[in-house]
């Protein structure tokens, strides 16, 4: 037996009357839309928090024939791609061991220019290549932030979780 198609909510009634209920009972303050843009524009919010999407999360090896590492521990990987402006930033977030992450990071277009990751109390600094590839080897588990250090231009992503 097989169910029918859930109709779009565009064209189903219930949904159709669940609207007209709450744009009766609690509709949105006019010129809202007009209030917030203008406050993310007073306060340059855009520059402030960057396009973060992930990718990709496995918990399979990438690679050959294994399911895990030596010690038998599947291996975790996270894509995680944050755009800026005309920068882009691409990263794999592996997993070394349960207090611990490696990163690898890519950024186009490729410049050399110097890459930190920082977190509350703790900084970690490396330099890109000319290719725009980096790497943090061994990273303790937390909230980071990255922030490229460029001649012409840098940034600064959205805080994320290691």
């Amino acid at each position: 037996m097989t169910d029918a198609p859930t109709p779009p909510p565009e064209t189903d009634p219930l949904w159709a009357q669940l609207r007209e209920f709450w744009e009766a009972t609690d509709p949105v303050p006019a010129g809202l839309s007009h209030r917030v843009l203008a406050a993310i524009a007073v306060e340059d919010l855009d520059t402030e928090f960057e396009l973060m999407r992930l990718l990709d999360s496995t918990a399979d090896l990438a690679g050959a024939r294994s399911v895990g590492d030596a010690t038998g521990t599947s291996l975790r990987t996270s894509t995680i791609q944050f755009t800026h402006d005309r920068i882009e930033l691409l990263l794999r977030v592996s997993v070394l061991d349960e207090a611990h992450r490696r990163v690898d990071g890519w950024i186009a277009p490729p410049l050399a220019r110097t890459v930190t990751l920082r977190r509350e109390t703790q900084s970690w600094e490396v330099a890109s290549d000319a290719s725009g590839r980096f790497e943090f080897p061994s990273v303790p588990v937390g909230p980071v932030r990255l922030w490229l250090h460029g001649t012409d231009d840098s940034f600064t992503t959205t805080m994320f979780e290691l």
